[in-house]
């Protein structure tokens, strides 16, 4: 015979002992359990599977595996099945993958490292799932495909008889009559570029990659060249930070720490003759100055980007090593949010920047070291090559 309170009372325990923080982060969930009354019916609630309540009745559940042995027997029944939900995701994923992805994530932190890195797998397959299909399901056509009647765009210039036509996902069918147009007005200039945000469905926003050239007359954009190569659904907040505490712990144990500073003077010299390499601009191309301060904090360090760039620095860490890791944040965080939105704050990308300006400043010795820290804790690195030489590349398009 269950105890109606058996729940409730455990919910107590684990508070007198220092739990209950999940309460404070979700000020109604006292409300939501309050008809619950075992955790065998929190762990159901779990498989519901809401994409905003799963992750906290999760994280509840995690709370009071410390207390009891029914709940940890629950627990590792529900992730077993979250994870089984996600594995078994088809090309359409539904809402009940993401939400089971979410969920894991939240708990990601008490799993092993092999979970956390088959957690950080998933995202990546179901973010590529999610991608493929909106390539796959919208109507984008080159200047030379087939076009199709309904979303047909013809072109005339009224000076010259210059005349276009083309079909996309970001323009409905319509005629234009132009004043003039770049073939006799030498002032209307051609712009190329390599990323554009557009509507594929009426009720969404993507970006889309890939080769598009246009000009603008009398307020309208006008297409020339649109082949798109892939298309990125517009998120409003980065993914989940995977991979930072086993960065951290790499760093932890890499013994080089470069070149030490004795006061803010110095490294914010040190970024100054950096930020005007040719090789730096290369990865930061818009140019803004990057300032520094010192906090109080005795050991937290942090790269701020919003609006001014900035390098808060703790004066127990006033290192070269330190410096090139906010200044990989800086990247990052700098790129356009085509790509930016998509990273882990400490994800592959991020890691596979830093090891770049570790071999610039400080290196080759230093960074194959740093690599092997980083192998040796299990932090991706090798799988953002691709991507790193494609940011290169969308923002030396962009500069030119």
């Amino acid at each position: 015979m269950v105890c109606k309170n058996s729940l409730h009372k455990l919910i107590q325990i684990s508070k007198s002992h220092g739990g209950g923080s999940v309460f404070k982060i979700h000020k109604g969930l006292n409300k939501k359990i309050k008809p619950l009354t075992s955790v065998h019916e929190l762990a159901d609630k779990v498989l519901e599977l809401s994409f905003f309540d799963s992750p906290v009745y999760l994280s509840l559940l995690h709370e009071l595996t410390r207390f009891d042995a029914e709940a940890m027997e629950e627990y590792r029944r529900v992730v077993g099945e979250l994870f089984s939900i996600v594995e078994r995701t088809d090309e359409t994923v539904p809402i009940q993958s993401l939400a089971a992805l979410g969920a894991l994530e939240k708990i990601a932190f008490s799993l092993s490292i092999e979970d956390q890195i088959k957690i950080e797998k998933l995202g990546k397959q179901l973010d590529q799932l999610r991608r493929d299909n909106l390539v796959k399901n919208s109507e984008c056509h080159c200047i030379s495909d087939k076009f199709r009647s309904d979303n047909l765009t013809v072109v005339e210039c009224s000076r010259c008889n210059w005349t276009n036509q083309y079909s996309s996902p970001i323009d409905s069918g319509r005629n234009l009559v132009l004043s003039a147009c770049p073939n006799c007005n030498p002032k209307i200039k051609t712009q190329h570029e390599k990323a554009l945000i557009g509507k594929i469905y009426s009720d969404s926003t993507e970006y889309l990659l890939g080769d598009f050239s246009f000009f603008n007359a009398d307020d309208k954009r006008v297409f020339t060249e649109m082949k798109i190569r892939e298309t990125r659904w517009i998120r409003n907040k980065p993914p989940k930070d995977m991979q930072k505490r086993r960065v951290y712990r790499a760093e932890d144990t890499f013994s080089v720490e470069g070149r030490q500073f004795s006061n803010q003077d110095e490294i914010q010299n040190y970024i100054n003759s950096l930020l005007e390499t040719e090789w730096f601009k290369k990865h930061f191309p818009h140019g803004k100055p990057i300032r520094v301060k010192l906090n109080d904090s005795p050991q937290k360090s942090q790269s701020i980007s919003k609006g001014d760039n900035w390098l808060s620095i703790s004066p127990n860490m006033m290192n070269e090593l330190t410096i090139l890791h906010e200044l990989a944040h800086q990247v990052i965080q700098n790129q356009p949010p085509y790509i930016s939105f998509f990273e882990q704050p400490h994800g592959d990308l991020f890691a596979y920047t830093f090891l770049k300006l570790v071999d610039k400043r400080m290196g080759a010795d230093a960074r194959r070291r740093l690599e092997d820290a980083f192998d040796n804790h299990n932090v991706r690195w090798r799988s953002a090559e691709k991507k790193y030489d494609e940011m290169l590349a969308l923002s030396a398009a962009s500069e030119s």
